[in-house]
C-alpha cells in the first residue's frame, strides 16, 4: 500500500498533535483540562487487548485463556527509541 500525500500529511499532523499533547502532560495541564484518552471495556474475550495492541503496536500475551486480568493503561509517547515501563499497582 502506497501512502498518499494526504496520509503523510494526515500522519505528521497526528503526530504534531501528540507531542503537543506529551507536553501538556508534561506540565500538569491535565490538572485543569482534560487531555484526549480512550478507554476501552467489554467482555471477557471480546478483543480488548487487540484492539489496544493494534491502535498502540504493544504486543500483550495471548493464549486461549485470558490475556490480561487487571486494568492495564498504556501511554503513548513518540521516542526515537522504544522503551516500556510495567508497574503493579495495588487498590484498596
Amino acid at each position: 500500500m502506497t501512502k498518499t500525500k494526504h496520509t503523510l500529511f494526515v500522519n505528521v499532523k497526528a503526530q504534531e498533535e501528540r507531542k503537543l499533547v506529551d507536553k501538556f502532560r508534561d506540565i500538569g495541564l491535565g490538572q485543569y483540562i482534560e487531555l484526549p484518552q480512550i478507554a476501552v471495556m467489554g467482555d471477557t474475550s471480546s478483543g480488548k487487548s487487540s484492539l489496544l495492541s493494534a491502535l498502540s503496536g504493544v504486543s500483550f500475551p495471548s493464549s486461549d485463556q485470558l490475556t490480561t486480568r487487571c486494568p492495564t493503561q498504556l501511554v503513548l509517547t513518540r521516542a526515537d527509541k522504544f522503551r516500556g515501563t510495567v508497574r503493579l499497582v495495588r487498590f484498596q
